[in-house]
């Protein structure tokens, strides 16, 4: 029994029965689970003629009594031993799924870019100085946690990875970042969605993803727990959603940013809370002219001071603000101040409530007809990111078309650029553009949109979905309009890269579909989505999501059967 472990049977019969339990196992996934199940007959003395179909334990208490059975079993029986050792050598589960990470992860770099126009905020620095060089933190063996909270548009983001990448050179084993999207519950993605991509870039195989959170968690705190990381949690929406992505390390920093005190994390866990306010005038009118590209001299100097004020300190209000005056043959403050005016409280009161709401105002009335169009339509639904197929579905124009007129909008600051020709919005600025749509386009011109931003997200799932498992039965039509695709390896591993870049926008149409009613395609998009979560590792998303396995299946169902060979390999 040299070759393994009590430990490595554990971590075997887990691996082997969360994928059963998920429902994601594949056939290789099923045949390892009966060989399993066959093994544990064995140890319970039934033998292996028994024809009940096979069964796995369903909690952790099993699973570890199970273990230690096959392995005593296998310390006392040659014979069983030999075939205990086959099983595991056989399924490639015994690798070590707690040790290091392969060198190609080793040293994750998730940090998105910083901005040049980044501007004050030095109490933040001080603070994350003073928290990092404290000798009673280290004695303590806890783990630093930061949280940035503060109101929608305050900079809390910009702020969070300003200074993480200004002391990464104190976190030699790299930077984990997560978009937790908390804006509001519907939206707030779960810390499972967030472990399986941490994990992948720590190193961790997809099939050897565990299905569980608490699983997740724990695999996760094993492989960060001798690293010196920074982990940065973004817009998160509740201490529940941040505590499992929470590292053991003591060594590691995690900077946390929220709209929300997240009182629960100072409460058990010693965080640090770092309230961030609107910029004072000075550093206010520093950025703005910072972005504009010109430093205003003389009468345009007040001018721009009333303009600072109207955006009342609010870095998205000002970053947007200045853009429009960039994007102008001439910077003109006093025009700008006029246009702030005619929208905003006179100037007994220049500052409104809602200053990031009177910017992006401002804003959105100088962009062209076209681009105004789609601005509105592209804030219909909280996308995670914006491609540019998407956007050119929404508005119902051409790809080349939909490329300038994105471009145009990030210019204005109304979209961030989010990757190779993929853009976002924050998500104050996205009720913008949502409260404009219902205002000016209508409900029907509204669903519309939505729907073909669907469709769009179907079409391109299904023919990726094709391409990963091009041998399994379907019963979307959508399947039927495309040729049977060759079985590649190749091409299933751009399928599945594919997949995975969309994974989280899927995820929304999804929702989206099952918002408006669009019942076809709501379980249309669950089965396109199918090879994804079977191949990396999603479960509880997948289990999540309604479809065929709940109560959107089609009325009439007629499954195609594409082909009775074997599904294509595994494209990882």
């Amino acid at each position: 029994m040299d070759p393994f472990t009590t430990a490595a049977v554990l971590s075997a019969v887990n691996t082997a029965t969360s994928g059963a339990l998920s429902g994601a196992a594949s056939e290789v996934g099923r045949r390892t689970t009966e060989r399993l199940a066959a093994l544990a007959r064995r140890v319970r003395g039934r033998g292996t003629d028994d024809a009940r179909p096979p069964t796995v334990p369903t909690d952790a208490a099993a699973r570890r009594d199970l273990a230690e059975r096959l392995f005593e079993q296998a310390r006392r029986e040659p014979a069983f031993a030999r075939d205990l050792l086959a099983w595991l050598r056989e399924t490639d589960l015994l690798r070590d799924t707690t040790g290091p990470a392969c060198p190609a992860a080793a040293r994750p770099r998730m940090l998105p870019p910083g901005t040049a126009a980044f501007t004050d905020r030095e109490p933040v620095r001080q603070a994350i100085a003073a928290l990092l060089d404290d000798p009673g933190a280290d004695a303590a063996g806890a783990p630093r946690i930061v949280v940035l909270t503060g109101p929608g548009g305050v900079g809390k983001t910009a702020t969070a990875v300003h200074f993480a990448r200004a002391f990464a050179d104190r976190f030699p084993d790299g930077q984990l970042h997560a978009d937790l999207r908390g804006a509001s519950p519907a939206t707030a993605v779960t810390p499972s969605a967030t472990l399986v991509r941490f994990l992948h870039r720590l190193g961790v195989p997809a099939d050897r993803v565990p299905a569980t959170e608490q699983e997740q968690t724990d695999l996760y705190r094993d492989r960060t727990a001798d690293r010196r990381l920074v982990v940065l949690l973004d817009n998160a929406h509740s201490a529940a959603q941040v505590a499992p992505l929470l590292t053991a390390a003591p060594g590691s920093l995690t900077l946390v940013t929220s709209r929300h005190g997240l009182p629960e994390l100072v409460r058990d866990h010693g965080a640090r809370v770092l309230r961030l306010g609107p910029l004072a005038g000075d550093d206010a009118v520093l950025l703005l002219t910072r972005i504009a590209g010109l430093e205003p001299a003389g009468a345009q100097r007040a001018h721009a001071e009333a303009v600072a004020a109207r955006c009342g300190g609010m870095p998205l209000a000002l970053c947007e603000t200045g853009a429009l005056a960039a994007g102008r043959e001439e910077v003109d403050w006093e025009r700008l101040e006029r246009e702030f005016a005619s929208l905003g409280p006179g100037p007994a009161a220049p500052a409104p409530a809602d200053p990031t709401r009177l910017a992006t105002d401002v804003a959105y009335r100088a962009l062209a007809p076209a681009a105004a169009r789609l601005y509105r339509l592209l804030g219909l639904c909280p996308w995670p990111t914006i491609p540019v197929g998407a956007a050119a579905a929404a508005a119902d124009i051409t790809p080349a078309e939909a490329r300038a007129l994105l471009a145009e909008l990030a210019g204005a600051r109304l979209l961030e650029p989010a990757g190779d020709e993929r853009y976002r919005f924050h998500d104050v600025v996205r009720r913008h553009a949502e409260l404009r749509a219902h205002e000016e386009d209508g409900r029907a011109a509204a669903g519309d949109a939505v729907e073909r931003v669907i469709t769009w997200y179907l079409d391109m799932a299904v023919a990726a979905d094709y391409r990963v498992i091009p041998g399994r039965w379907h019963l979307g039509p959508a399947y039927d309009r495309l040729p049977r695709p060759a079985a590649s390896s190749a091409a299933a591993r751009a399928a599945l890269a594919e997949l995975t870049r969309e994974r989280e926008n899927l995820a929304e149409a999804v929702r989206a579909a099952e918002e408006y009613g669009f019942d076809a395609l709501t379980w249309q998009l669950c089965e396109a989505m199918w090879a994804l979560h079977l191949r990396l590792g999603f479960h509880e998303q997948w289990v999540a999501t309604p479809g065929p396995r709940g109560g959107c299946a089609p009325s009439s169902p007629s499954p195609t059967w594409a082909s009775t060979a074997s599904p294509t390999p595994n494209a990882n």
